[in-house]
């Protein structure tokens, strides 16, 4: 990992059917041919599987936001590493190639005109819960025994689509799983955590262990 800073900040510069994306990524430390950002998170940043069959597995929608500085750092030619310590794990996070990220990136601004005109039928953790095991998704929105679901915590998004049936009425919500989260799925899988805190880390109902 580098130590040494070369700069601390790179141009990000996309445009997908006339809208256009301008930003900075900051906070890059580098030896000169390689770069990388470095966060500090207070989150719990893996699932652990309640019967402990299998390692902990990092959490999709807390890495939101890493995923798409990856992807807008590589969609825009930007080749970075980037290393969460969080208070469970530390995950060094590559990233896509530029094809896909390029193609990704279109699909997430696309995904945002979209949602400028409607609420679209569409939950972070359903989605991600859906790409990976279908007959869980809906108890991942409405909640469960000892779970509560996505729709419980985002008011909003429980005033239009209240239940699991209305978020997934109209055939949409599947395909925008699909375009806007299917690429983050597959970018976790390559994402072997650090564990440095086990006690610390959700289990898959979501419930924290030492929080």
């Amino acid at each position: 990992f580098p130590t040494r800073r070369s700069s601390d900040l790179a141009a990000l510069h996309f445009e997908h059917e006339g809208i256009y994306f301008d930003d900075w990524l900051d906070g890059l430390h580098g030896n000169g041919a390689e770069k990388a950002w470095l966060r500090l998170d207070p989150a719990v940043l893996c699932i652990k599987d309640k019967k402990d069959k299998n390692p902990p597995q990092p959490r999709g929608d807390k890495l939101i936001a890493a995923w798409v500085n990856q992807l807008a750092a590589a969609a825009c030619g930007i080749n970075i590493h980037g290393v969460i310590v969080g208070r469970d794990a530390v995950l060094e996070l590559g990233q896509p190639e530029p094809d896909s990220a390029r193609q990704a990136f279109s699909e997430l601004i696309a995904a945002w005109r979209q949602g400028m005109n409607e609420p679209l039928p569409l939950a972070c953790q359903t989605a991600l819960a859906f790409l990976n095991d279908e007959t869980r998704a809906d108890q991942a929105y409405e909640g469960g025994f000892n779970r509560t679901g996505e729709a419980e915590r985002d008011a909003c998004l429980a005033r239009v689509y209240p239940d699991y049936e209305a978020l997934t009425a109209d055939g949409r919500f599947a395909d925008l799983a699909r375009r806007v989260y299917g690429p983050l799925n597959d970018w976790l899988t390559g994402i072997e955590p650090q564990i440095h805190d086990a006690d610390a880390t959700e289990t898959e109902d979501g419930d924290e262990r030492n929080a």
